[in-house]
């Protein structure tokens, strides 16, 4: 059983170098598409004149997104 717990944490341990090496291309990919898609929202927002309903789109979009990405 010593065996298979050294053996969890190798995985553990290389999963999590992984996951932070992928961490700073993971960041520069989302910010990227959260940077372009805020762009196009703000242009549509204004063409609504500041609309409530784009405002919360828009919202609710960038959350969806940097949890899709995250």
């Amino acid at each position: 059983s010593g065996n298979f717990i050294s053996s969890k944490l190798l995985m553990m341990i290389s999963s999590y170098i992984v996951y932070v090496e992928m961490g700073w291309i993971r960041a520069f990919i989302g910010s990227k598409v959260i940077n372009s898609i805020s762009m196009v929202f703000r242009n549509k927002i204004w063409e609504m004149n500041m609309n409530f309903f784009g405002v919360i789109l828009f919202v609710f979009l960038s959350v969806f997104l940097i949890l899709k990405v995250f």
